[in-house]
């Protein structure tokens, strides 16, 4: 089975597009998800100025809190291309940044977009539950980055919750801690700040998206009797299936 985000290849772009959707699902007020001692309204608001530069930065749950970055997109409105940028600060909220990820896929199908997911070339979903499923690329690269799998560990098994487990300790880990202890292997640290949510995003297209029971066995590796599984393979796959 080859599955695709109906959201774009890969998780980039799922990142995106949840992060797009964060200040309207603040402004439409979804529950209080932030700590006791936040004050109600502010965990409510879609943005804080900066004191110094005036600058606003939009609160991202799925960043760490601590973090911030600048990220640029383009938008093709005929006859030019505009070119857009959004400042986020990160809040580190496992829970808000979870309900980002299922509502944003929630909205998408009451739409009449594809349920977060689309099927290439694949069997009958409902005949793969209960059986083995194996896993590599970014599922690989998430429990490697924070220690789950030992630098040159071919493979490993986990249950599907593992994922949702991982989210949780890592999105409550303020920046400066991350960025100082991650990764655990040897990809770049710039990857750090996408740990939270790529483990919580993991964890809901398994479930939520593609409907397996978090307590079903996944092997997680980057290797099949000493043969590479890179993330490439997932892109063959996809360019095969389209050519047919």
């Amino acid at each position: 089975m080859f599955t695709l985000p109906s959201y774009g290849y890969g998780i980039d772009s799922a990142k995106d597009a949840v992060s797009q959707m964060i200040p309207r699902m603040r402004s439409g007020k979804p529950p209080s998800l932030h700590s006791s001692d936040e004050d109600e309204t502010d965990s409510r608001r879609e943005y804080y100025q900066d004191k110094g530069t005036g600058e606003a930065w939009y609160y991202n749950p799925c960043y760490p809190s601590g973090y911030r970055v600048r990220s640029s997109y383009q938008a093709n409105k005929a006859p030019m291309t505009m070119s857009y940028y959004t400042n986020w600060g990160g809040t580190g909220s496992f829970k808000e940044c979870q309900y980002a990820i299922t509502h944003r896929d929630k909205t998408a199908k009451k739409i009449g977009y594809p349920y977060f997911w689309k099927e290439l070339d694949g069997p009958d979903l409902n005949k793969i539950h209960g059986n083995r499923l194996w896993a590599f690329g970014i599922f690989y690269d998430i429990m490697s980055g924070v220690g789950e799998i030992a630098t040159g560990e071919a493979a490993r098994e986990f249950f599907i919750a593992d994922f949702e487990r991982v989210a949780k300790e890592i999105c409550e880990k303020p920046w400066k801690e991350i960025d100082a202890n991650y990764p655990e292997d040897t990809q770049p640290r710039e990857y750090n700040s996408d740990l939270c949510f790529s483990a919580l995003y993991a964890h809901s297209y398994l479930t939520f998206g593609l409907g397996f029971d978090p307590q079903q066995q996944i092997t997680i590796g980057n290797k099949l009797e000493n043969i590479d599984i890179h993330w490439t393979l997932g892109a063959v796959i996809q360019h095969v299936s389209e050519a047919n």
